[in-house]
């Protein structure tokens, strides 16, 4: 019984140390502007990233399209190890570059809204062939 008031009070200690193990939503990426459409990525949901464009004369919302989703099954671990978020966005002839913060890369073009899964992200590839 003596073990058991023990083993409470450990739990109880460490109980906030658990909050603190949550994954950090990153701050807002810079929007890109073409042709008069702003690109932006909120990451405000950890679960799915998306690309909104906005007509920048109007200030209306033009499309939104989902880069990739997770999908969170409660018994399968916490919500927050499935969290991931876009990083950086870049703009190159109709096409935007999305960088995960798991180096994940994608590829959006902005007249079709497809979207492509690159295989490795360049960053990574070259730690791998700098390594023995």
């Amino acid at each position: 019984m003596r073990y058991f008031g023990y083993i409470l009070a450990l739990l109880f200690l460490t109980a906030p140390s658990l909050a603190l193990g949550k994954h950090p939503s990153p701050g807002q990426l810079h929007s890109v502007t073409n042709n008069g459409v702003r690109y932006v990525v909120p990451n405000d949901k950890g679960l799915r990233a998306y690309v909104e464009a906005w007509d920048i004369q109007p200030g209306r919302k033009l499309w939104t399209k989902t880069i990739f989703r997770h999908w969170y099954i409660p018994p399968f671990g916490t919500e927050c190890m499935h969290y991931e978020y876009l990083t950086s966005m870049s703009l190159l002839a109709d096409k935007l570059t999305l960088t995960s913060d798991r180096d994940r890369v994608f590829t959006l073009d902005t007249h079709t809204r497809a979207v492509q899964h690159m295989k490795k992200s360049p960053r990574i590839a070259g730690r791998r062939a700098a390594s023995p």
